[in-house]
């Protein structure tokens, strides 16, 4: 079997240039050689949210000009990258293997693509969105969840086969009608993922916050067909498991609510083995520990905490406590950086690269799941032999 090969990498465009102009600079850039586009995710900041769905228009347009039947899935994340660029693309690719079977389809208008061998089944699925902006964010959250159930029943694939989740949440912090917006998202979820029963732990996950009024959700699931793909959730001793949160530090409405509020259900990162490589999707890590926020220490201390976090998470010793055999050898695909002031960007970066230096990475401007809270990464990495 050949190596499946996961790359990760990042195209920027000019600033002055208009948006149309911007993602045309960036398609022409665009070098895969020999690999297939398997997920888009442009960030970039619109000015309201017509313009984001006529900029997303464009995006689509412009990758389908280009992609054909091709066409990888599609997100539009609203956030100001943290560059000299109005507009940044991370690209995920693969390379074309002859053992594994490329579909690109669409089932009720959604664009998906499936990667299936003798071994496994994959999912992909980028930018679903609610048909009604004007949802309140649970209404979005609970019609988006819905799609996805659709798509997974059309292509015979458990719920519990996700295994990487991102979800973009309109001001992820802000209280409306006595509501949290992420409080809203987390209880949908909950509810959705009460239909499966999550024997190998819940998906990776990020959830951030976006500066549109559109929840977006993108992810990726993976279903082994025999025992040469396996499937660990991992933990970190440092923090609690975000599903086992107490109601302290989750956000309840006295008005709204007839119950408490539901936990974020997430894993601290998955493990995927035999795929054939192995990957470490890493979750949105903040400066945590326990339960607690490490509030009022600045931006300089909560990054430094954050990568501990993450640097704890995949040390040798934490890997091997899921039960698997793997040869230690990393390679860093990809690093999120998501801080709530654009101020913060220049003390970050400089943390975070003379830690993990020569690393594919994006800095963005967007609101953390907590209000104390400043910055949140996230990675993937690879398990090599």
């Amino acid at each position: 079997m050949g190596k499946f090969d996961l790359n990760i990498t990042y195209y920027t465009a000019e600033t002055e240039n208009c948006f149309e102009n911007s993602v045309q600079s960036i398609i022409n850039q665009l070098s895969l050689d020999d690999k297939l586009p398997l997920r888009f995710v442009f960030f970039g900041l619109s000015e309201n949210a017509q313009s984001y769905i006529e900029e997303l228009n464009i995006i689509k347009h412009k990758v389908t000009q280009r992609f054909g039947e091709q066409t990888p899935v599609i997100s539009y994340v609203c956030q100001k990258p943290l560059c000299n660029s109005a507009l940044v693309l991370e690209v995920h690719s693969c390379s074309n293997l002859s053992d594994i079977k490329i579909l690109y389809k669409s089932f009720n208008d959604i664009n998906y693509i499936v990667l299936e061998n003798d071994n496994v089944k994959k999912l992909s699925i980028g930018g679903l969105m609610s048909d009604d902006s004007q949802q309140s964010i649970g209404e979005q959250s609970k019609h988006i969840f819905e799609k996805i159930a659709s798509i997974f029943e059309h292509e015979n694939m458990p719920i519990d086969s996700i295994v990487r989740q991102w979800n973009y949440i309109p001001y992820i912090t802000k209280i409306t009608d006595g509501t949290q917006h992420y409080q809203e998202f987390n209880d949908a979820r909950s509810h959705f993922y009460g239909l499966a029963k999550w024997t190998n732990g819940y998906p990776s996950a990020t959830g951030i916050g976006t500066y549109t009024n559109r929840v977006v959700i993108d992810l990726f699931a993976v279903k082994p067909k025999n025992e040469s793909v396996e499937i660990h959730s991992l933990d970190n001793k440092l923090q609690t498991a975000a599903h086992n949160y107490s109601a302290d530090v989750l956000f309840y409405n006295n008005i709204k609510q007839n119950s408490a509020p539901t936990t974020p259900k997430f894993e601290r990162a998955k493990i995927i083995s035999g795929i054939p490589e192995t990957l470490v999707y890493i979750s949105g890590t903040a400066a945590i520990r326990g339960e607690e926020s490490l509030e009022n220490i600045g931006i300089s201390k909560q990054t430094t905490n954050t990568l501990e976090n993450i640097e704890f998470l995949i040390l040798n010793n934490n890997l091997l406590s899921t039960n698997a055999d793997y040869i230690k050898k990393m390679e860093w695909k990809s690093l999120r950086v998501y801080l709530k002031e654009a101020g913060y960007y220049e003390k970050a970066k400089e943390i975070v690269t003379e830690k993990y230096p020569n690393i594919p990475s994006v800095y963005l401007l967007g609101d953390i799941c907590r209000e104390n809270l400043l910055v949140e990464i996230e990675g993937v990495v690879t398990i090599m032999e």
